[in-house]
């Protein structure tokens, strides 16, 4: 591709002096798979590409940054103490490229910037009025405690965040999420596995309806009808230190039916401690 034909996506100036940011070159090709003997139509694009997600009008890329700052910024040292190794604190965000699909061919709509990483393609959806969802994790650290938060943002058509809930199981890590038409399914973990049920009904007022605690976490959620879903993670246990191990490999059926109390309908664990499969990392690898 020639320079002039390079689509340069780009934080603004301000962004680029205070945070880190590497882009690269992008090739985004299209092919009309009833006429495979036709021309790929190709694109080049200037960024970066962490996720990315597809729905049948938009594409949506996204690309991590993180924040830059002085070494004396850097320093978290109690007052009046001496730090041998002063913690280093990196605020992340995730810039969403949205382009709109015309003919095969993406053009480019808007770049906005939202708090924290998504996880996975999962992490995000388009609802039926081309409103973007999409959950990250915010990572903090302070005294020596996990400060790590979920968010959930729901930016219109233009890239405006029109809704959000934010600090949502302060001290827990985002483990996996599932949008299932106007509702998020959505689980964190510390020591016991939350699983949140989240109204998206209304775009500018997600609410939380209910949420179960039970041991272990589930990294992927499957749709198993209109009131079910399947979670496949790890059971755990509290080693002799006190910490929190995985276990074997856990299958469980939760039921949602009643949304403001969601269920454990059953469970199997595979396996112990060690235990591992393809399916936690590569939810292809899982049929239903």
């Amino acid at each position: 591709a020639s320079c002039s034909d390079v689509s340069f996506i780009l934080p603004d100036d301000v962004t680029l002096e205070n945070e880190d940011f590497t882009p690269s070159f992008v090739s985004v090709s299209s092919l009309d798979i009833t006429r495979p003997t036709e021309k790929m139509q190709t694109q080049i694009l200037f960024g970066d590409v962490s996720q990315i997600h597809m729905s049948p009008s938009s594409l949506y890329i996204t690309s991590t940054i993180s924040q830059s700052q002085t070494a004396q910024e850097d320093q978290k040292c109690p007052e009046n103490a001496k730090c041998i190794a002063p913690t280093y604190q990196y605020e992340s965000t995730t810039l969403i490229h949205r382009y709109a699909l015309e003919n095969g061919t993406p053009k480019y709509v808007y770049t906005t910037k939202v708090t924290g990483n998504p996880m996975n393609q999962y992490s995000m959806d388009e609802d039926a009025n081309g409103n973007f969802r999409i959950v990250t994790q915010s990572y903090a650290w302070s005294s020596g405690q996990n400060q790590n938060s979920t968010n959930l943002s729901v930016i219109d058509k233009t890239g405006k965040v029109i809704g959000s809930l934010s600090g949502l199981a302060p001290g827990e890590n985002f483990q996996s999420a599932r949008f299932i038409a106007d509702r998020l399914y959505l689980v964190t973990f510390e020591q016991i596995d939350p699983l949140f049920v989240i109204d998206l009904s209304s775009p500018t007022a997600p609410k939380v309806l209910g949420e179960l605690k039970i041991p272990g976490y589930s990294t992927y959620l499957h749709p198993y009808d209109t009131d079910r879903l399947i979670g496949l993670g790890y059971d755990t246990f509290t080693n002799q230190w006190g910490g929190t191990q995985n276990a074997g490999l856990k299958i469980d059926l939760y039921n949602v039916s009643d949304v403001k109390n969601p269920k454990q309908e059953a469970t199997l664990t595979l396996g112990d401690n060690g235990s591992s499969s393809e399916v936690l990392t590569n939810p292809r690898a899982f049929v239903y």
